[in-house]
């Protein structure tokens, strides 16, 4: 595995980084887009369980993320998703700002 340091191409670095990502995060996949200046990504370095789907090298068109989460990326380029096979839970309110009560259980 190339180092962040012996790297000497985008795309040895990016693939570095991702390497390094997944050992710190424990993550299944991590994988790098490039965007190009119409918005379409294009994935140039992954990391991942054998299990997953492979997507080095494909291109998604900007139509695929919406403006909404392009503006967003613009804030914060980084996007995690833990687990895509989650099922969302209702949360509640430690004290329910309604009846200030405090559930027990």
């Amino acid at each position: 595995m190339i180092s962040i340091e012996t790297a000497t191409t985008i795309i040895e670095v990016s693939q570095a980084a991702v390497h390094e990502l997944r050992k710190i995060t424990g993550f299944d996949g991590i994988m790098m887009y490039r965007i190009d200046e119409e918005w379409n990504g294009t994935v140039i370095a992954e990391e991942k369980v054998p299990k997953l789907e492979n997507y080095l090298g494909h291109t998604f068109p900007a139509s695929d993320v919406p403006k909404q989460a392009r503006e967003l990326y613009l804030k914060n380029p980084y996007r995690l998703i833990p687990d895509r096979q989650y099922e969302p839970i209702r949360l509640y309110a430690v004290v329910n700002p309604l009846r200030h009560f405090v559930p027990t259980t």
